[in-house]
Formats: structure tokens, sequence, C-alpha cells
């Protein structure tokens, strides 16, 4: 008698147990409304917070063709009327869009997200950053894209949000990749010299082209358009490009950066150089049919 209420009493506690790590349990395929990462987990499509690195790991992806592997990026959405933050999963959502759109309810096309998500305008209601965390400086730092029109508050916010739902602590920096942000105060700025320590080449996207070299301010852009032929020197980062041989620019972009994404789907190669405007060496070769080889760089 005593034994058989001593098996109900313990099969009890295990039945009560094992429901409330299922319930505890959170996964996407359960539809649950709070995704909270310790593990990690590659079929999950987003996560409200993350708690290790091995969790911010199985969110990261980069293009396949890099020598940037010191450097992880993930995508990551603050809606601020809700106070929500999503940690996207790069490998199934590669772009801001597609996640709003699955997700966040949003119905209209890219255009209009494009032009409602980044600018000032009253229906905004996201802000979209990335997130790379340098492995050599042990730091994340997350950023806008440089034309997004959001403001220091906004930023501020954004970073407060990300302090509550992940475990960055110190370890969090925002880089101002714009020089109106550069002003902002009450959270840290990373300085792009101590960010890319010291240096001169990096190369994003390993492929190999041939074209024309040609040399093109990004502020004529809008109506001095390359040709598909060209390999283009860009003094800065454009907003946008149209498809190109190769391109090169004078800064540094991110693995995530919206000009690498464009190499990467044209398997063009795409390098930065800082000291190209000053460099004899590719001045000479202007208006020259040019081969751009970019090969695994071995520390």
């Amino acid at each position: 008698m005593y034994k058989l209420i001593l098996f109900i009493i313990i099969s009890f506690l295990v039945v009560n147990v094992m429901s409330q790590l299922k319930a505890n349990s959170i996964t996407h395929s359960e539809n649950a409304d709070y995704h909270m990462a310790v593990i990690g987990d590659d079929s999950i499509g987003y996560y409200n917070m993350v708690c290790t690195q091995k969790a911010f790991q199985s969110l990261h992806s980069s293009p396949a063709k890099t020598n940037y592997g010191e450097i992880q990026s993930v995508k990551v959405i603050y809606d601020f009327r809700a106070d929500s933050m999503y940690y996207i999963n790069l490998k199934q959502y590669p772009s801001h869009y597609l996640f709003a759109k699955e997700f966040l309810n949003y119905k209209k096309r890219d255009v209009d997200f494009l032009y409602s998500q980044y600018t000032s305008c009253p229906s905004r209601y996201l802000n979209l950053i990335t997130i790379n965390y340098h492995k050599n400086i042990d730091k994340y730092v997350f950023e806008f894209f440089a034309y997004d029109r959001v403001d220091c508050e906004g930023i501020k916010n954004t970073y407060q949000k990300l302090l509550e739902t992940s475990f960055f602590g110190d370890k969090l920096y925002f880089n101002a990749n714009n020089l109106e942000w550069k002003l902002c105060e009450d959270f840290p700025i990373i300085d792009a010299n101590e960010l890319y320590n010291g240096q001169n080449y990096q190369a994003l996207n390993l492929e190999e082209s041939y074209g024309f070299l040609r040399a093109i301010d990004i502020n004529v852009l809008s109506f001095e358009q390359p040709g598909r032929h060209d390999i283009v020197l860009l003094y800065g980062i454009p907003n946008d490009l149209s498809v190109v041989s190769g391109i090169i620019t004078t800064e540094f972009k991110t693995p995530l950066s919206h000009i690498n994404m464009l190499s990467h789907s044209w398997k063009t190669p795409n390098v930065a150089l800082k000291d190209a405007a000053g460099n004899s060496s590719i001045q000479d070769l202007m208006g020259e049919e040019y081969r751009l080889l970019l090969m695994w760089m071995l520390d």
C-alpha cells in the first residue's frame, strides 16, 4: 500500500516537472510569444533575447566567400511601439524586410518599407540594426544603415533595449557611421580606428573579375551610374549601386552591409582600400582593363 502511494507521488512529481520543462521550452514551432535563447537553435526564426555567445552564434551568417572571419554579424529589429526586440536568424531571413513581412505583419512592398522604416516619417515603428561581434577586440558593435534618419534619442532607446535583452553588457558599442551620430551622447561610441585596428585593406567578397577601372564620387552616383563592365573605385560607401564587375571603396564595410550583399549576389569581388585615392598603383590603372582577383588572405 505504502509502495503504491509512494509510486503515485513520484509519478505525479515527474509528470509535473516534465510539464514545467515543456512549458519553459520556447521554440518557434510552438508559436510562443517570447523566445529566449540560451543554447541556440538553427531552426528557430528569431529570439527576443540572447543570453549567451552560443545563442548569438546560432543566428550569425556571413557571405560564404570572405576573409572577414573575425566578425560575426546578426540583424536585429527593435519594434519601439510594442517595445519588442527581435534577433533574427539570418539563415532563414537574410533581410529585415523579409522578417518584418512574415512576423511583424508588414503588408506593403519592399520599396515602401525602405521609405517608411529608414526615414523620420510618422509611420515608422521599427529600428533596423546590425550587430557585429569583433573577435579581435572582443566587442559587440551595433550600427544603423548610414543613410537611416534615426535620431540620437532613437539610438539611445535601441541601445538600452539591447542591454535589457542580451548578455553584451559593457562590451556593447555603437558605430557612428554617419557624421551626425558622432555628436550623440548617453551611449558608448567606438572609433573607426579602434574598430578596424589600423587596417588599410579589407577583402570581403573573394571572387575574380575583369573590367575597366573607374573612379566615382558617391555624391554623383544619382546621375552618373557605372556600367556592368566597370570595376568602380568609390570614394565612400553608396546607398545603392547598379551591377558592376567589381567594387573598391575607400571606407571599410561590414559583412552584412548592403553593398557587400549586392556583390555577393553578383558574385563579383568587393574590397576596401583606405589609401586608394592616393595610391599611385591604383590611380595609374584608371581607364584601363583591369583584373581584380581577391584571394584568401592568411594571417
